[in-house]
């Protein structure tokens, strides 16, 4: 396995973990007042995470949609970034 493989499967590890903490947010706000914002932010941070997971197993994880490749920095630090930084400023 490259070194590239590596980095996607660790951050797919990441990723899952991040997912089940969401889940554990929705379940631990009820829906009332805050909780209710709280829940809203870990449902949409959920719809993010999932799809980076998506794109992982299609292998398009670290693509953007102009072609370019989504920087390895960026992946760590934003693991739900879909564009390069190019593309993020537009």
């Amino acid at each position: 396995m490259n070194d590239w493989s590596e980095f996607i499967k660790q951050q797919k590890g990441v990723i899952n973990q991040k997912v089940e903490a969401c889940k554990k947010g929705i379940a631990d706000n009820p829906g009332t007042g805050d909780e209710q914002v709280a829940r809203q932010r870990f449902k949409v941070e959920l719809g993010a995470l999932e799809d980076a997971i998506i794109r992982i197993e299609q292998g398009k994880y670290s693509l953007c949609g102009c072609g370019k490749t989504i920087s390895r920095g960026r992946l760590i630090a934003m693991p739900t970034a879909n564009t390069c930084m190019e593309c993020n400023g537009r």
